[in-house]
């Protein structure tokens, strides 16, 4: 024992004595003064403190990954000189085993870097102590220190040490180390839901003070995975030893133990990787299951009662539901939904047992129902909660993708319910309680369903429960009774702290667990305190009416609900999904800990309270954002109304667009219109969600509105839609009563256009020209010429809206324009300076489909405006004759890269898998052309306005415009003089910039001629390269690109640096007379 204890003792004071050693302790406690301490709370810095986890999972996160690199040049280093043997040789002839003296070799080399871990994290826990508002957990430091730190240096440890015994080689040891980690560190994070990252850094590991760890058992498993792995590659590494000792050798021992410990290893991995495998499939059968009975009519549960009892990580309930066939034909079979975690164990009526089998998630009652009819059924279930079934139709890769706030290295999960005897928290998208139809986000023809419920919760253990409705307390009971038909129920139990207030007849209820409503302790007595003004009703109301204005303002209605409670949710709950189903009827709920927050909640500066209190500048300045951030709008949109259709599937969704109207600021791209134009929008309704729906959705909706106001004013179209979207609150109204009611009230049938426009699958071509954009102090005017090249109507849209505090576009104004195919028309419209001013083709094959036009940047016109007008134009108009016109999405444009390749078409391009076909920002590259790109203003384009782009080079790349000319003659040839300007890290990137130039070759009869155009900053548009003698046949222009080096202008703040791109775009060849 005693020689055992010297060659620990001496191999930690080599490992001390070590400058790599040195270097690994200053750079954990640099990290840990530099990073892990806030050194200003008042900025910024509040994720990164905001749970008892996030100090030590920074912490680990970077010990981790330098003490794996200290001990790979440690160990190596260690063996370049034990090679020497020169001061060991007494502890070789003393009588120790192989087995012994490495782990004695092991324990020596391990006890430094254990100490400093420990010494680590009680630095981060004192840091953690002395934040205020910062939680504190002895058992979260503990975890990481076992669960992350140690399985980490088993890993690196065993797998360093077998290394250089297997190879014996120092600096090919640390070569063949060195690479693993790198790769391990760039291409194995994420690859099987992270099982081959020996570090752990994507698990979610993010400790909530109100549930705790939420993924401990996949965390575990991983985590083990390589604790059991070093344990292996340790015991693997003893026999590999040179050296004899006068004790038998035990080498089979541990080859038998290492194998074991390997294979549990594996074995592990292996149930961590069939985990996510299985749940998976489970999506997947979801998914087809929702399908399967997507098509069949539903039926409607009009009341439904709902006893709940929980039973630690299960719950047990029973449902008395009204069952109604509000459908025109008789349904042979009910259909409901349940989650496929709960068994149903039984099913009556009143005429007793009612036959049923299941299908997932999806139950068929067994039971025929008349149109009108309704039967009373009673359904007895309970188990856990599949959380899996929740929105089947997000990416599966995007579901189980191991996610991170990159910034702060915070690994929050993912959860959409929460089951426990602590703490309860059920959406109806998780379907807890049985459902008439499915609440897939996903789903376009997705239906409404109204319901009177009522909710019991059987003995909550003291625990606050949190419902819709008002609520009843009773002796081992809380009951819930609904004001309004509501369109789901949630349910919420925990150790809430409950704070409340009414404002007019809105009940506002504030819920957040014990330590975590710091940020609320100012309001606290605050009542009582503004109770004994003289003036406290006047002050009330005012500061009442001021919060309500700051809330309201920008809402699309008035709160319809006499209920608001906010509710403080585990951090994971629904984190990276993109659904706000974080908002329900008449509740929301947010972040725990508001840990989204930016700056530390209800931290103020003195500044900010210098004409307002505390609590007002919180109401006022605090508390509009703050729901802002939590969807509260879709409150003040959704779920008090639903529009029906057994002719429009999904007319809910899309009515609900019309309601409430904006321009959106997603991107749209070419291959968007390719995928509708198979199926129409009834196609794209029925088929799966796929990325650009919303866009797709948006801009046939802007489509029906842009017809409407053909018919009649935009102010009426928005009185009669708000008074129909009124008489559908709470309750479900046919779409087919919206037609009606428009005919008779305006008296045009909109029907045939509206069937139309949800069938059709043609894609209307218009073509704007000659946009020409005007203003005075008083008067915004657009003058443009528009035609149809399709075989459908089109129609084109002048918009006047302004941007709200949020960033929404809110319409004030909205006239259409009904452009048939084959015509051709000329524009103007005017309307009043104080808003944008917006051009759009609503749905064509237009790309981009808008133009915005400010107020800034364009000079007062000094003539007289146009007057309004709209005047129907002959082709030759639209069209001159003798002009030909070559764009970058013609056949007749190809490139040439640097590498002298053949030439290609923007076809061939675009073929190229895993490319962009398109970007909506420049493509900057030297040595080749980029992608094309989409711009609104600057290029050319009929259809898609785009073009090419690269840094000017040698005039190796080129850009070539062929023609076939209809016959001999003097032809001026124009090139459209494209705008490109972006700033980037390096320098800024120009097109025009004064002294810069394009060079242009002409083939002509004689030969070739070069031009060279000069740039100016206002040259955009067609430049004449001059007037050339052409025969019939085909034409050539060549760009190539050339261009200035890159330089520096002297400013006045300092030198910025610039650099020439050159663009290719658009050749035009015009006959001369």
């Amino acid at each position: 024992m005693e020689t055992w204890q010297t060659v620990v003792s001496y191999e930690g004071k080599l490992v001390r004595r070590n400058w790599l050693f040195y270097l690994f302790v200053v750079g954990v406690l640099g990290y840990a003064s530099v990073f892990l301490i806030p050194w200003d709370i008042h900025r910024g810095w509040w994720s990164r403190i905001v749970f008892a986890s996030s100090i030590p999972m920074r912490g680990v996160y970077f010990l981790n990954l330098l003490q794996s690199l200290v001990v790979v040049f440690l160990v190596c280093d260690i063996q370049r000189r034990r090679n020497k043997a020169e001061s060991r040789e007494v502890l070789f002839v003393r009588p120790l085993t192989n087995a012994r003296m490495f782990w004695a070799e092991l324990v020596g080399m391990a006890l430094p870097f254990l100490v400093v871990d420990v010494v680590f994290m009680a630095f981060c826990l004192f840091i953690n102590l002395v934040i205020p508002d910062s939680p504190t957990n002895l058992w979260v430091y503990f975890s990481f220190l076992v669960r992350d730190v140690l399985p980490t240096l088993a890993f690196v440890t065993g797998l360093s040490l077998l290394v250089n015994r297997v190879l014996r080689h120092f600096f090919l040891s640390w070569v063949v180390l060195t690479v693993f980690f790198g790769v391990s560190y760039l291409y194995l994070v994420e690859p099987l839901h992270g099982i081959l990252d020996f570090r752990g850094s994507l698990l979610p590991e993010s400790f909530s003070s109100i549930v705790g760890f939420v993924h401990s058992e996949a965390c575990l498993l991983q985590r083990g995975v390589f604790l059991l792995l070093g344990l292996g590659l340790l015991c693997v590494a003893v026999p590999f030893a040179r050296r004899l000792c006068d004790v038998p050798s035990r080498h089979a021992f541990y080859h038998v133990m290492g194998g074991v410990l390997l294979v549990l290893a594996v074995g592990m991995g292996y149930a961590y990787v069939e985990k996510f495998r299985i749940r998976q499939e489970n999506r997947k059968a979801y998914r087809e299951a929702f399908s399967r009975y997507e098509e069949y009519p539903k039926v409607r549960i009009e009341t439904h009662d709902i006893t709940y009892k929980s039973e630690g990580n299960r719950f047990s309930a029973e449902s008395w539901m009204t069952v109604v066939n509000r459908k025109a034909e008789k349904l042979e079979r009910l259909i409901l939904f349940l989650n496929p975690g709960l068994e149903i164990s039984n099913l009556t009526s009143e005429d007793g047992d009612v036959p049923f089998r299941r299908d997932r998630q999806v139950v068929v009652v067994e039971r025929s129902l008349a149109p009108g009819d309704s039967v009373v059924l009673e359904m007895k279930y309970g188990g856990y909660i599949d959380q899996d079934v929740y929105q089947v139709d997000i990416d599966d890769d995007r579901y189980f993708a191991p996610r991170r706030q990159t910034r702060w290295v915070e690994r929050l999960g993912k959860g959409s319910a929460f089951v426990s005897g602590n703490y309860t928290l059920l959406i109806p998208e998780v379907l807890w309680y049985p459902a008439a139809v499915a609440p897939v986000a996903l789903q376009p023809s997705r239906e409404t369903d109204f319901t009177d419920y009522t909710l019991r919760v059987k003995n909550p253990k003291g625990r606050m429960v949190l419902s819709q409705g008002v609520t009843e307390r009773r002796h081992d009971e809380v009951m819930f009774r609904n004001l309004q038909a509501l369109t789901g129920l949630s349910l919420c139990m925990g150790d809430y702290v409950k704070r409340s207030v009414v404002v007019d007849s809105v009940t506002l209820e504030f819920y957040t667990y014990p330590g975590n409503d710091f940020y609320l302790k100012p309001f606290d007595g605050w009542m009582d305190k503004i109770a004994t003004k003289p003036n406290t009703g006047e002050y009330w109301k005012e500061l009442v009416g001021k919060c309500r204005d700051r809330v309201e303002e920008n809402m699309p209605n008035a709160y319809p609900f006499k209920f608001l409670k906010i509710v403080e949710a585990p951090s994971s709950f629904l984190h990276d999904y993109s659904f706000h189903n974080n908002v329900q009827p008449e509740m929301v709920f947010f972040g725990e800990r508001m840990w989204e927050s930016y700056d530390k909640p209800g931290d103020l500066s003195l500044d900010k309270l210098r004409e307002e209190s505390v609590q007002e500048h919180m109401l006022f300045h605090d508390f509009p954002p703050f729901l802002a951030s939590a969807g509260v709008e879709r409150l003040f949109a959704d779920f008090h109304w639903s529009v029906a259709s057994d002719r429009y599937a999904g007319i809910d969704m899309l009515f609900g667009k019309m309601a409430n109207p904006t321009l959106d600021k997603l991107p749209l791209f070419p291959s968007m219109l390719d995928s509708i134009a198979p199926g129409g929008l009834e196609g794209i309704i029925r088929g799966e969600y796929f990325w650009g729906y919303d866009k797709l959705v948006g801009m046939k909706v802007n489509q029906l509105l842009a017809y409407l106001t053909t018919i009649t004013t935009w102010d009426s179209v928005c009185a009669y839609t708000r008074e129909f979207y009124e008489s559908a609150r709470f309750r479900e109204v046919d779409f087919d009563v919206f037609m009606e009611g428009f005919r008779e009230r305006f008296g045009q049938d909109i029907q045939p256009f509206v069937d139309e426009w949800y069938t059709t699958r043609e894609i209307p071509r218009l073509v704007i020209k000659d946009l020409v954009f005007r203003q005075t102090k008083e008067i915004k005017s657009i003058d443009f010429m528009v035609g149809n090249m399709g075989k459908v109507d089109g129609l084109v849209s002048v918009i006047e809206s302004y941007s709200d505090d949020n960033g929404k576009w809110v319409i004030k104004n909205w006239r259409g324009y009904l452009v048939k195919p084959g015509e051709y028309k000329r524009i103007v419209a005017c309307q009043p300076r104080e808003m944008n001013l917006f051009l759009t083709t609503n749905f064509a094959r237009s790309v981009p489909e808008r133009f915005m036009f400010g107020s800034h940047g364009v000079p007062l016109w000094k003539g007289d405006l146009p007057g309004e007008r709209v005047e129907i134009l002959d082709r030759d108009q639209f069209y001159p004759p003798g002009e030909i016109i070559v764009d970058n999405e013609d056949e007749g444009f190809h490139l040439i890269d640097s590498a002298g390749s053949k030439l290609k078409r923007l076809a061939e391009r675009l073929a190229k898998e895993d490319e962009e076909e398109y970007r909506t920002g420049s493509d900057f590259k030297k040595g080749s052309w980029g992608r094309p790109f989409i711009k609104q203003d600057g290029v050319y384009g009929e259809e898609i306005l785009s073009a090419f782009i690269k840094i000017a080079g040698n005039g190796n790349c080129k850009a070539i415009w062929t023609t076939d000319l209809p016959e001999t003659g003097k032809y001026e040839i124009f090139v459209y003089q494209s705008r490109v300007s972006a700033g980037a890290w390096e320098c800024s990137y120009e097109s025009n910039y004064p002294g810069m130039k394009n060079y242009y070759t002409v083939d002509t009869p004689e030969g070739s001629k070069e031009i060279e155009l000069e740039r100016t900053r206002d040259d955009t548009g067609w430049g004449s390269l001059g007037v050339f003698d052409l025969s019939a046949g085909k034409s050539r222009v060549v760009l190539d690109d050339r261009g200035m080096s890159s330089f520096e202008v002297t400013e006045k703040w300092g030198n910025d640096k610039y650099a020439q791109v050159v663009v290719a775009d658009a050749v035009k060849w015009v006959k001369v007379k």
